[in-house]
């Protein structure tokens, strides 16, 4: 996939897809790509774990089963500070 082709999306409209795709994905992987502002987002995720984000110089994860509320939080933050 050409990450770079993807139509470009905001913060908000990356956010609202990862959460769409997790929830119709639950109890299995699931794989979140995205052009955000230009920047490449890749996400792998298990129900609400982030195992990786990869997204400009940042490769991280999050906490096993955080709040949606604490997980939007987190992966808007990591978004804006590389979007």
């Amino acid at each position: 996939m050409d990450i770079a082709k993807l139509k470009t999306e905001t913060i908000q409209e990356f956010v609202k897809r990862f959460n769409d795709n997790r929830k119709s994905n639950k109890g299995q992987w699931a794989y979140t790509f995205g052009n955000v502002n230009g920047v490449e987002v890749k996400v792998k995720s298990f129900n609400k774990w982030i195992q990786m984000i990869d997204a400009g110089n940042i490769c991280a994860g999050y906490a096993m089963e955080p709040s949606v509320k604490q997980l939007n939080q987190w992966l808007t933050e990591i978004l804006e500070e590389v979007c």
